[in-house]
């Protein structure tokens, strides 16, 4: 494994692992113990919103670079992270690693996109709240 710091201050972690497929993970050190009340959900919902496009890539055209390629992406929030990632054919990479990097560099926030999100979020809500496991997990973090 190799780590090297780039110049703005991100660590970047190396393994390489002989393989057909590559996988890129960033990871944010933000996520919903960082919230206060008139904050709360604000990292879930940057979490969205990330994908929405840059000025380089319009609404919908990241998740099209990477689909088209066969490739799959997602991202979590958690309590202390966000974390964004992308898995392509080892031939991608560089398709993998342009759309991951400009969306962490360029996200644009539309206002027209955050419309659209806001009934995702909260649908996303109501089935944790509808959930044993969810309801368990915000239990035991209050705790």
């Amino acid at each position: 494994m190799t780590e090297v710091r780039l110049e703005n201050g991100m660590c970047v972690i190396l393994k390489r692992v002989p393989n057909k497929v590559v996988t890129l993970d960033a990871w944010v050190n933000a996520g919903s113990a960082n919230e206060d009340d008139a904050l709360n959900g604000i990292s879930h919902f940057l979490e969205h919103m990330m994908f929405k496009g840059t000025p380089k890539y319009g609404p919908g055209e990241l998740d099209k670079a990477i689909t088209t390629v066969g490739g799959v992406w997602n991202a979590g929030t958690s309590k202390d992270f966000t974390h964004y990632y992308v898995t392509v054919a080892a031939p991608f990479f560089t398709v993998a690693l342009d759309a991951i990097s400009e969306m962490m560099k360029n996200a644009s926030i539309a206002s027209a996109e955050f419309e659209k999100e806001k009934p995702v979020i909260l649908e996303e809500y109501r089935r944790k709240q509808d959930n044993p496991w969810g309801l368990l997990y915000d239990e035991l973090y209050a705790t």
